[in-house]
């Protein structure tokens, strides 16, 4: 029963990741409006090149989005001040389906953002990150990933697993904007045990 259901979420999540990738490559309207999503978030022009390497870890200043990207992975399990500090002082962070959670759906500024993800840390345990496969995309400093997470529930010890997507700008040497996409109602359900 529980593999099924298991079986059942992976299935319905994989729609909605195709669905979110159709939008984001495609901008297509329907999709706009079956995920209720601003089209204007998306510009006509994005394009994709897939690509993936390692990022070499360097002075902040000098990483590009992708190379922040899989900083920001690198350091989120394991020192919460140095992954804040990759974001610009008027960085925007966006969870667009945070609210059936009851959770804030942007945070702006490197400290809201902080505040935000030290009350995801305290949630879960042992957070690892999984594969991160990178896209780039043509004509700016933005790269739009996908990739696992896994962890216990600090509340009740529970295993945790989450497939995310986001999509990261940045300038400068900072993440100006991360915008992250997930199933919300399996974090929903993790969250109430």
């Amino acid at each position: 029963m529980y593999a099924a259901n298991r079986l059942s979420a992976i299935n319905r999540f994989r729609r909605i990741k195709r669905t979110i990738w159709h939008l984001i490559i495609h901008r297509d309207d329907q999709c706009f409006q079956i995920i209720g999503l601003n089209r204007a978030l998306f510009p006509r022009h994005l394009g994709l090149a897939r690509e993936r390497k390692e990022p070499a870890m360097t002075d902040v200043k000098t990483l590009n989005a992708e190379e922040l990207l899989l900083r920001s992975l690198d350091l989120l399990p394991r020192d919460l001040h140095a992954w804040a500090a990759l974001f610009a002082e008027d960085a925007v962070f966006e969870l667009p389906y945070a609210g059936t959670f009851d959770a804030p759906t942007k945070r702006q500024g490197r400290e809201a953002i902080l505040a935000g993800m030290t009350w995801f840390r305290s949630l879960i345990d042992d957070l690892r990150i999984g594969e991160v496969t990178v896209h780039k995309l043509v004509g700016r400093d933005a790269v739009v990933a996908e990739y696992t997470a896994t962890g216990k529930m600090s509340a009740n010890g529970k295993s945790f697993d989450q497939i995310y997507i986001v999509r990261v700008e940045a300038k400068g040497g900072r993440i100006t904007h991360f915008s992250e996409y997930f199933d919300t109602l399996r974090f929903k359900k993790h969250l109430e045990g």
